[in-house]
């Protein structure tokens, strides 16, 4: 797995050298997307992108939880993306 840096609690960023090179940067961040209880989902973008190439398509209770489901569908992305 290529190296990942947390920055906060809602965001990394990859550079995986496995990762094809129109690929890197990407970076999972943790959104506000709608009311309360459960207004958070990740995003997964890639560098020069304005729209996200990937969203969770459930809701989370708190920033922490849908951070870690990022985290790991980023990992999942990656995974996929390995030359």
């Amino acid at each position: 797995m290529g190296n990942l840096l947390i920055y906060s609690a809602a965001e990394i960023f990859c550079n995986s050298p496995r990762a094809r090179p129109r690929h890197r940067p990407c970076r999972a961040l943790v959104k506000n997307r709608a009311p309360l209880p459960n207004s958070w989902r990740w995003e997964i973008y890639r560098a020069g992108r304005s729209s996200p190439i990937e969203q969770s398509s459930v809701y989370f209770h708190s920033v922490a939880t849908a951070n870690r489901a990022g985290k790991e569908a980023l990992r999942q992305l990656l995974d996929k993306l390995k030359v």
